[in-house]
């Protein structure tokens, strides 16, 4: 399966939020959606990987609002160890 581009928007700073739904190509392999925020020249900056629609859902609206940090588009709260390895 060719990844299929689903959804197209913009960010408050005129960047591309795009969201494609691919499919890993291995026999029972899954369908998983990819969530990118693009650099001004449409190149991917960030790009996040999910199965899940809601998780899809969170990341365009943090895109969209121009919000990249890795800490502000964790799920939940990062534990004490994870936060010292993105500080490192």
């Amino acid at each position: 399966m060719k990844d299929e581009l689903l959804e197209e928007h913009v960010s408050q700073e005129g960047r591309r939020v795009i969201v494609l739904r691919a499919c890993n190509g291995y026999e029972g392999g899954q369908p998983f959606f990819i969530v990118g925020y693009c650099t001004k020249e449409g190149d991917r900056q960030v790009t996040r990987y999910t199965p899940h629609r809601e998780r899809v859902n969170q990341l365009v609206a943090v895109f969209k609002q121009d919000i990249t940090d890795p800490a502000r588009l964790a799920h939940g709260p990062i534990s004490p160890e994870a936060h010292a390895l993105v500080r490192s």
